[in-house]
């Protein structure tokens, strides 16, 4: 359509003379479509992006492989679900030890220790018939500073002091005899009897229960006695100046 327009406008404006060139354009058909290629060609670049169409399809795989991979994080979670389901509980990984009980409870309890020292209530068939009187006692207490143990009684009118060393502080001493010294003031006369002869013994045992002997008691030889420890705590006292009182008092007579 262009050509022929072209054509048409070339004889209008020349002269007559001017022909020739138009008959020389008749070659110009074969120029034209080279413009027409020319305007052909232009709109290329414009169906160029039409071309990339394509790409922007290849994009929708992406998205699916995006969603592939977003996917792909849901699968761990249901594995974790099932381990979760077939994980034991922390009770039966660790037993609480409320619920099973100890078939030795006592087994790694130490033992508390044993009251010794304290009060005794005390039976002694001889000072009963002598003073006619049931209710004696004895007072054991431990020497702290000294390390040894003292006994004090007063049965009638025997007012009595007893020391012991060692005492019967170790558990390996109980139900073996401690040895002993006494010194006894009888209150009716005012005799002192202190020296080497007046020995004797104590044994006193896990529960409680003692039982003791005092040799060579004026008018009486050997003295037993036994007794019960009764409810109280511990005591702990320094006799050694009414221990050491009898020899000063027989010296000043």
């Amino acid at each position: 359509m262009d050509a022929q327009q072209a054509s048409n406008n070339i004889p209008r404006k020349p002269a007559p003379a001017k022909r020739k060139r138009a008959g020389s354009t008749v070659s110009s058909p074969v120029a034209t479509p080279q413009k027409v290629a020319r305007v052909k060609k232009e709109p290329a670049p414009k169906k160029a992006p039409i071309k990339k169409e394509p790409t922007a399809r290849r994009s929708v795989p992406n998205i699916k492989k995006e969603s592939r991979v977003s996917a792909a994080p849901s699968t761990p979670s249901r594995s974790r679900i099932k381990q979760e389901q077939y994980q034991p509980s922390p009770d039966r990984m660790y037993p609480s030890p409320h619920i099973k009980t100890d078939p030795y409870p006592n087994y790694y309890q130490p033992s508390p220790p044993l009251l010794l020292s304290g009060t005794y209530s005390i039976s002694c068939a001889t000072a009963s018939s002598i003073f006619n009187d049931y209710n004696f006692d004895l007072t054991l207490a431990r020497d702290p500073s000294r390390g040894i143990w003292w006994a004090t009684f007063r049965w009638g009118a025997w007012d009595g002091i007893i020391q012991m060393n060692p005492g019967p502080g170790d558990s390996d001493s109980l139900g073996q005899p401690c040895s002993l010294g006494w010194r006894l003031r009888d209150l009716e006369t005012g005799q002192l009897t202190f020296g080497r002869k007046c020995t004797g013994y104590m044994t006193f045992s896990g529960d409680g229960s003692m039982e003791g002997c005092l040799y060579e008691v004026p008018g009486v030889g050997s003295l037993e006695f036994e007794g019960m420890r009764v409810s109280g705590g511990s005591l702990e006292d320094d006799l050694k100046g009414e221990w050491d009182g009898f020899v000063v008092e027989a010296y000043r007579r």
